[in-house]
């Protein structure tokens, strides 16, 4: 499985994204705003 990390809320991310999901590749998105800080602590 793909780890994707990156904010929600930008372009290149949805892009990305849609990719993955149009090719049934299965992945993981961590946004690095909220999501990073939890798994560093």
């Amino acid at each position: 499985m793909l780890t994707l990390y990156g904010i929600p809320h930008c372009g290149t991310c949805k892009k990305a994204i849609a990719w993955l999901n149009d090719h049934n590749i299965p992945h993981n998105f961590i946004n690095v705003k909220t999501d990073l800080l939890n798994l560093l602590t």
